[in-house]
Parts: C-alpha cells; structure tokens; sequence
C-alpha cells in the first residue's frame, strides 16, 4: 500500500485514536484505583496453602487447563472473543513460567519464549478482528476499504495458521505431567552433582 493511499486509510482513525486516548484515561484512573484499593483490602486475609511446590502446583495446574479448555474453545469457533480468551490464559501461563524459570533456566527458557511468542501472535490476531470491524464502520472509499479488508483478512488468517499449531505443542501435556515434571525441577534446583 502506498504512502497516500495509507495516510488516506489512517486519516479517519488518527482522530478517533485521540479522543478515545484521552477519555480511556479519564475513565480508567479511578476504577484502577478502586479496583487495587480493593485488591489491598481484601489480600489481607489471603493465607497460601502449603509449602514450597505444593502450595503452587495446583494454580499452575489451573491455569493450564484453563489455557488448554480456551485453546479447545477458540478451535472450535474462532470468535474476536474466543481468541481473546485463549490469549489471556496463555498469558497467565506466560506470568507463571516467568516466575518459575530459575528452577531450570536452560530448559524453561525456550518454554518461557514459545508462552510469550503464543501471546504476541494471539494479540496480534484479536487486534486485527478488531481493526476489520473499525474498517467496515470507517468513512473509506470503497476501493480502499476492500484494499486494507483483504489485506487484514490475509495477515489474520496466516496468523491463526501460526498460533494453532504453537499452541498444540506448547499446550499438549496434561497438566499433572507438567507440574510433576517442573515440580521434580523445583526440587532439584539447588542439587549438586
């Protein structure tokens, strides 16, 4: 697409983008702030159940089934929301894995990665089923709109056809299997030969 046929694609965007900008904020600030007001009050009676790999074994287990049951869903019917659900989990797991690295940075790196690859593309695919539903609601050219609907359908597509099948490699273990195995890890972590 070329220089003027872009600008003439972002001109009805650039000015939406500011005004939602600047009410995003305004609106946002004080629901955040409640929101952790409330966070705080209620963490006090937070108590961890367990010690060491058992007090975490079992949120890792949840989240990775919730991550495998949104992977399932979003196969089944590839909904803007279906994806996006799938994307949240996977970044639930992707947190999770961060912490969890140093038990074994060599091999939890590479997993670390692929969690955090996942999620970029997964973001990248619920950000152009919502740029395609903002070009069928754009003042364009008929021309232009059909340009930049095919070419957001086309890079959409190639994206879905990437994060299927890195999500089936990266999701495939059951979750018992998973905490078992990085559980083994946590207990050898600080093991010498």
């Amino acid at each position: 697409m070329e220089d003027e046929r872009r600008a003439a694609l972002l001109a009805p965007f650039a000015a939406e983008a500011q005004r939602h900008d600047e009410a995003a904020e305004a609106a946002m600030l004080p629901s955040f702030a409640s929101a952790m007001a409330g966070v705080r009050d209620r963490s006090g009676a937070w108590r961890i159940k367990g010690d060491g790999w058992d007090a975490l074994s079992p949120g890792l287990e949840a989240t990775w089934k919730a991550a495998q049951a949104a992977l399932k869903t979003a196969r089944r019917d590839p909904t803007p929301e279906a994806t996006h659900e799938w994307r949240k989990r996977v970044k639930d797991h992707w947190y999770q894995a961060r912490l969890l690295a140093p038990i074994w940075p060599a091999m939890m790196e590479p997993h670390v990665s692929a969690a955090d690859e996942l999620g970029e593309i997964l973001g990248q695919v619920n950000d152009l089923a919502v740029l395609q539903g903002r070009l069928r609601a754009a003042d364009l050219s008929p021309d232009l709109l059909a340009e930049a609907s095919d070419l957001a359908s086309a890079r959409h597509a190639a994206l879905w056809a990437e994060a299927l099948p890195l999500g089936r490699r990266l999701l495939a273990e059951r979750p018992e299997a998973l905490s078992h195995r990085w559980g083994r890890w946590w207990a050898l972590r600080d093991a010498q030969a």
